[in-house]
């Protein structure tokens, strides 16, 4: 921790966005959940924490991940409804039990409904 006056302490972090390092005199929390500017934090890993020049891109790539997971997880649940709706069909139980032998029955010729 730097101390560059006597009012304000200074704390590391790294911004990935940018690539590099920077003094942070913003009250924050370590990794360890201690106060930044109250404790030694030399034993503690540097925090991953975009900087004020890179701060609006950390947030715009945060949302497009989010969004892309969304977009993930209704990607699946339009599989699982499509899958599901197939079910309803006359044959679907016949083809349920014969994926079921084929798969655990290991091909054999005998009857397994008994």
């Amino acid at each position: 921790m730097a101390q560059i006056s006597k009012r304000r302490l200074f704390h590391r972090h790294y911004c990935e966005i940018g690539g590099h390092d920077y003094l942070c005199a913003e009250e924050c929390l370590c990794i360890c959940d201690l106060p930044m500017n109250e404790f030694d934090h030399a034993g503690c890993p540097v925090e991953l924490r975009a900087c004020p020049a890179h701060w609006l891109e950390e947030q715009r790539r945060i949302a497009e991940s989010k969004s892309a997971t969304r977009e993930a997880k209704s990607e699946r649940l339009r599989r699982r409804w499509e899958a599901a709706k197939r079910l309803n069909s006359p044959d679907a139980g016949a083809k349920f039990a014969a994926l079921m032998r084929h798969m655990f029955c290991d091909g054999d010729s005998q009857d397994h409904t008994a």
